[in-house]
């Protein structure tokens, strides 16, 4: 698991202890209680995916409830964290930068890669330049399919 591995290297490295909290069943509130436990630890928060678009209103409404002595950080799949920068400005504003990191494109062949590339041109009828172009102005969408292109392209910077 991405988030438990995470923690735990966080933990090595800085001497702080990490828990994860998996949200898939938990409420706004039911999450804001649990951040606030302990709150000089490193609180790790996973598994968005089924969360709907008024979950994250509710918990962008009582955003500054996650505010305490040590880290929260969010694990967000792509579509999680299109579904945040939809439906929850003030809690993305509050977070500040995305990184992504755990897509890795490198088990895939070069002819793969080539061929989702492919898929995405004509799917969205744009091209690579036109994508990068986009992620440097700061105008591209934050859909988990432009993230994926920006991968692929070796532009993991620009996500």
């Amino acid at each position: 698991m991405f988030a438990g591995d995470l923690a735990e290297e966080l933990a090595a490295q800085t001497g702080v202890s990490s828990r994860v909290i998996d949200v898939t069943s938990l409420t706004p509130g039911d999450l804001i209680g649990q951040v606030q436990t302990d709150g000089a630890d490193c609180v790790m928060l996973c598994h968005f995916e089924p969360w709907t678009r008024g979950q994250w209103k509710a918990l962008d409404a009582d955003r500054d409830a996650l505010q305490r002595p040590g880290p929260v950080v969010f694990v967000l799949s792509p579509l999680s964290a299109a579904l945040l920068s939809a439906s929850a400005p003030n809690l993305r504003s509050f977070l500040g930068p995305l990184h992504p990191a755990g897509f890795d494109s490198s088990n895939m062949s070069q002819a793969e890669r080539h061929r989702r590339l492919r898929e995405l041109r004509q799917f969205y009828l744009r091209s690579d330049e036109e994508i990068v172009a986009a992620a440097e102005a700061k105008t591209l969408a934050p859909e988990p399919h432009f993230v994926e292109w920006l991968m692929l392209l070796d532009r993991g910077d620009l996500v």
